[in-house]
């Protein structure tokens, strides 16, 4: 999306707003959450309650008595279990959108197939109506969808109007240019003068993991079949697994198809072992997102300290040790 010159601002709502709000880290959801930083939660477009690190923590906060969790979804969740309410959500069969696209830049009007089966009403809709029966007064807020989208993605066409995308061509979108970077200089930069002037390191360092001989470093990683926390309806749940090197699991007395536990001081996940030489030594891997045998969510073991710089999450130095049962 990056490389389309399309206004997520004014889609967003980001550049009709001039009161500055709180962002927060999404990787520290879960202390804020806890620590009872938010008294009102809603959740659309996604299932926290799984993908979030920290879960333990994540869910301690949604259980909190003074604190009110609406979510508005397609599926009954693992998020929407701990919601006070739950309000249904038109799938992608049930209305009309424009997705813009990852991997390619053509663009196409996604016509709904059927109309909503439930009493569902979409994202959009509910925003709305919260507008209104707070009494907010500015236009903007219900604004026709399609006539902002119009004004973002205006200048962005090739091979015609938006009109022709509302009747169903397929069109292509510009693409910045090749030599176009989102740097301060415009140019790929090897050694970063605004690192430097936060005071890191202005060139890429990797640090090791400094580890004991009895801890791993546990990978995750996605599969074929689901998309983060989806599709599970169809191909059945994320396997509750972990796979280990031969010599890590010879030297415990592990065997395949062996039940075992991953610990840190963050929480613990019951799991089968698959023995194989795919990962190496002090090493191990399980699908991502996944729950333990008995439920457990595999985030709590996950930590929730963004990492220093860009604010990203630590799922990759998540160290455990193994027990077996």
């Amino acid at each position: 999306g990056d490389s389309f010159s399309i206004d997520y601002s004014l889609i967003a709502g980001r550049a009709l707003v001039h009161k500055a709000s709180r962002v927060v880290q999404q990787v520290a959801i879960a202390d804020l959450v806890q620590a009872g930083d938010f008294k009102f939660v809603h959740v659309n477009c996604m299932n926290p309650a799984m993908t979030l690190p920290n879960q333990h923590a994540f869910r301690e906060g949604l259980s909190r008595e003074d604190l009110f969790c609406v979510v508005h979804d397609t599926h009954w969740t693992e998020t929407a279990r701990y919601a006070d309410l739950v309000l249904p959500s038109p799938t992608y069969l049930e209305k009309d959108d424009l997705v813009i696209p990852w991997g390619h830049n053509y663009l196409q009007l996604s016509h709904r197939v059927v109309p909503p089966i439930t009493d569902s009403r979409s994202e959009i809709w509910v925003m709305r109506e919260i507008a209104r029966r707070l009494d907010l007064a500015e236009e903007w807020l219900y604004e026709d969808p399609w006539s902002v989208i119009e004004l973002a993605l205006a200048d962005t066409l090739e091979g015609g109007s938006f009109e022709s995308l509302r009747s169903g061509e397929m069109l292509a979108l510009k693409t910045k240019l090749a030599s176009s970077y989102p740097t301060s200089s415009g140019k790929i930069e090897f050694y970063s003068s605004q690192a430097l002037e936060k005071g890191w390191n202005p060139l890429p360092a990797q640090n090791p993991l400094r580890i004991d001989d009895e801890s791993f470093i546990l990978l995750t990683s996605a599969t074929p079949h689901y998309t983060s926390t989806q599709f599970q309806e169809v191909y059945g749940p994320i396997p509750a697994e972990v796979t280990i090197n031969p010599q890590d699991a010879a030297s415990r007395g592990i065997q395949g198809g062996q039940e075992v536990l991953l610990v840190n001081d963050r929480g613990r996940v019951h799991v089968k072992a698959t023995i194989s030489d795919a990962v190496p030594e002090g090493v191990l891997w399980s699908p991502r997102q996944s729950e333990g045998l008995t439920g457990e969510p595999q985030n709590c073991l996950t930590s929730s300290r963004p990492q220093q710089i860009g604010g990203g999450p630590r799922f990759n130095s998540t160290i455990v040790t193994l027990c077996p049962l």
